[in-house]
C-alpha cells in the first residue's frame, strides 16, 4: 500500500464525532469486496432502511489484496458451512434424543407389564395349590365315601 492509502486510513480512524455532531460508530463489513474490514460511520447509519444520517463513513483498515479478499471469503464461507452442518449434527442428536426418550417410556411400560404379569403369574400359582389341596380332600372324601358303600 502507499503511504498516502495508508495516512488517509490512519486520518480516518481519527474522527471519533460525525457531522451529526455524535460520537462515530465503529463496525466491520462483512461483505464479499471487504470481509472483515473495519470502519466508523454515523451511527444512524442502517444499510437495511437506506438511512444513513449525516452518511459520514470512514474506513479504519486499508484495502486488502485480491489474494487477502479470496482467503477470507473462503474461510467465511468454510465457516458457514461448518456451522450448518453442527446445526444438522444438532439437529440428529435432538431427533436421537427423543427417540430416545420415547424408547425410555415403552421400555418402562413393559417392565411395569412384566411386573404385573409375574404379580399374576404368582397369584395364578396360589390358586394351582388351593385347587390340587381341594381336588386332593375329594378324592381322598371319594375313597373314604366309597369304601364304606363298598363295605
Amino acid at each position: 500500500m502507499s503511504s498516502n492509502s495508508s495516512n488517509s486510513t490512519n486520518n480516518s480512524f481519527t474522527f471519533r464525532i460525525c457531522k451529526c455532531g455524535i460520537p462515530v460508530a465503529t463496525k466491520t463489513s462483512w461483505t464479499t469486496q471487504n470481509p472483515g474490514r473495519r470502519f466508523v460511520t454515523c451511527k444512524f447509519y442502517n444499510p437495511d432502511s437506506m438511512m444513513s444520517g449525516c452518511n459520514f463513513f470512514r474506513w479504519i483498515d486499508d484495502d486488502m489484496t485480491n489474494w487477502q479478499r479470496h482467503v477470507i471469503n473462503r474461510l467465511v464461507m468454510e465457516n458457514k458451512c461448518l456451522k450448518n452442518e453442527v446445526r444438522r449434527h444438532d439437529r440428529g442428536i435432538d431427533e436421537n434424543s427423543s427417540d430416545h426418550e420415547a424408547m425410555e417410556v415403552y421400555v418402562e411400560k413393559l417392565e411395569n407389564k412384566c411386573n404385573m404379569l409375574t404379580n399374576e403369574v404368582e397369584v395364578l400359582k396360589s390358586e394351582k395349590k388351593r385347587v390340587k389341596l381341594v381336588l386332593g380332600c375329594v378324592i381322598f372324601l371319594l375313597f373314604i365315601v366309597y369304601g364304606k358303600l363298598g363295605m
